[in-house]
């Protein structure tokens, strides 16, 4: 029953794009009962985790340039860091 409304509210609303919120915020609108009680966010969750329905993400973005994790890292002393810092008596001192 619940995965059958779930369904069609994530279908209808524009061709799948809500996720697990906005789809049951639109079945607590429906007023959408479950053994009659509303339907919890839980259970809208576990559903569409199950039936395998998820929402599109504002978020995260592809990643482009990914490290090569074989390459060679520079050497030198341009590379490392060349700041030290040493704690006298309450002042601090930098090398730089």
């Amino acid at each position: 029953m619940v995965l059958i409304e779930v369904r069609r509210v994530h279908k209808a609303a524009r061709g799948g794009l809500y996720g697990v919120l906005k789809v049951y915020h639109q079945l607590r609108r429906e007023k959408v009962l479950v053994d009659g009680t509303p339907v919890a966010r839980c259970t809208v969750e576990r559903v569409m985790h199950d039936a395998g329905l998820h929402g599109v993400s504002r978020d995260r973005r592809d990643r482009t340039t990914i490290p090569d994790a074989t390459a060679e890292r520079p050497t030198g002393p341009w590379a490392q860091p060349s700041a030290t810092a040493i704690v006298t008596v309450g002042a601090w001192c930098s090398s730089r």
